[in-house]
């Protein structure tokens, strides 16, 4: 599994993402004004369907490149934390499109747009943490300005999950880089440490070698005085006493 792919897939698949949720929030719209999303609910279901069986995909090759430690255990939580941020996403893309806004009073809506007033979409009872008045940035505004205002902030967020994201594979270049320096001057090292071994070897045996000259020069004098002073007594043998 190229490294490089399973990231830009993954990016692919969030950005998919926010062009569902844009896509919903239009059907909304339109079920709003005219009650009939047209051809909206075909198509952001289908783009549901691919954007699940794009996750399980990715799911599986990342499963498959962690057991087979392709990736180190660090890159491998790291990938699975955007597993679970996606699944997260689908989920609240479903619940988003099951939903019908027509169901909802105008002051309900308002408080989903808000993230804390009206009925949970999910079923459980309201969070009385939240039950609080508007802030002056939303007082006054209509519930598609409210749309169009939570579409620029899941951009905002979006780019700057980006920038994070390019800001990992940097940090995670400037690793790899010293890295490599840091097998390249091992390399060096056990490069030197062989010279010197070897050099090493070549001194030890031409030690041995002076040391056997030594030897063999020291038993030839001997000899030579040997030989030296039987000529003298030869010599002195032979001449005839007066």
């Amino acid at each position: 599994m190229s490294s490089d792919s399973w990231i830009v897939d993954c990016d692919a698949l969030a950005q998919s993402g926010v062009t569902i949720m844009e896509n919903i929030n239009d059907r909304n719209q339109k079920r709003l004004r005219d009650g009939n999303p047209g051809k909206l609910n075909s198509t952001v279901r289908g783009q549901l369907n691919s954007f699940e069986h794009e996750l399980n995909r990715l799911r599986k090759s990342l499963s498959k490149a962690t057991t087979s430690y392709h990736i180190t255990e660090g890159e491998a939580r790291r990938r699975q934390d955007k597993i679970d941020g996606l699944s997260a996403r689908l989920k609240q893309l479903n619940e988003a499109f099951q939903e019908d806004p027509r169901s909802r009073t105008r002051d309900s809506h308002r408080g989903q747009l808000l993230g804390g007033h009206g009925s949970n979409p999910g079923g459980g009872s309201r969070n009385p943490w939240l039950e609080d008045e508007e802030s002056e940035q939303t007082r006054g505004l209509s519930n598609e300005e409210l749309i169009s205002q939570q579409r620029q902030v899941i951009r905002d967020q979006d780019e700057g999950l980006e920038e994070l994201s390019k800001a990992v594979e940097r940090q995670k270049l400037i690793g790899w880089t010293i890295h490599n320096e840091v097998d390249h001057q091992d390399e060096i090292i056990d490069n030197l440490d062989y010279h010197v071994g070897k050099t090493t070897g070549r001194i030890e045996r031409e030690t041995r070698h002076v040391e056997r000259i030594r030897v063999k020069a020291s038993d030839k004098g001997l000899c030579c005085a040997v030989v030296l002073l039987l000529i003298l007594i030869v010599v002195f043998l032979a001449i005839p006493k007066q």
